[in-house]
């Protein structure tokens, strides 16, 4: 397992030193987004979807960029099909589904995955159009520009 990115210290306290001793997992920390991107997702199999810390609130409608970024670059996206980066991986019709508990249903699905069903999942991915992984220019200009007119059209109480 690779985990990449800056871990907040006040969660984990000092993680860079803790994760040497754990077996099969390297911490490569920070990265460079968007430089950085195409060399990090091209050489993993899974993009972990799922957000822990604040279950039940934020954690259970955000959708975390690593959605967006491993799509782009073939990354097969892991979610819990409970909350909403299930409901939107779901309605792409890509990614792996999981249930709680999450030992068990990752126990069972890598039991169970075999190097077809795994290039099934990855074309999945690239199959899909990359508009769904990232806005293009003129999205972003017409984004920006209706979010100034909300700015112009509130009224000052």
């Amino acid at each position: 397992m690779i985990i990449r990115g800056k871990p907040p210290g006040h969660l984990f306290g000092n993680f860079e030193q803790k994760i040497p001793g754990i077996p099969g997992i390297k911490f490569l920390g920070s990265y460079r987004n968007p430089q950085n991107l195409e060399d990090i997702y091209r050489n993993i199999h899974f993009t972990w979807a799922i957000d822990m810390y604040q279950e039940g609130l934020n954690s259970s409608w955000l959708l975390p960029n690593r959605i967006y970024e491993g799509g782009l670059y073939g990354a097969v996206p892991m979610a819990l099909d409970s909350v909403e980066p299930g409901r939107f991986l779901k309605n792409l019709a890509v990614g792996v589904m999981l249930k709680n508990p999450l030992r068990t249903s990752l126990r069972d699905f890598f039991a169970t995955l075999t190097p077809e069903k795994y290039h099934e999942l990855k074309k999945a991915v690239f199959l899909l159009p990359r508009a769904n992984w990232v806005c293009s220019r003129s999205e972003c200009e017409e984004l920006v520009k209706s979010l100034a007119n909300l700015r112009k059209t509130q009224r000052v109480i």
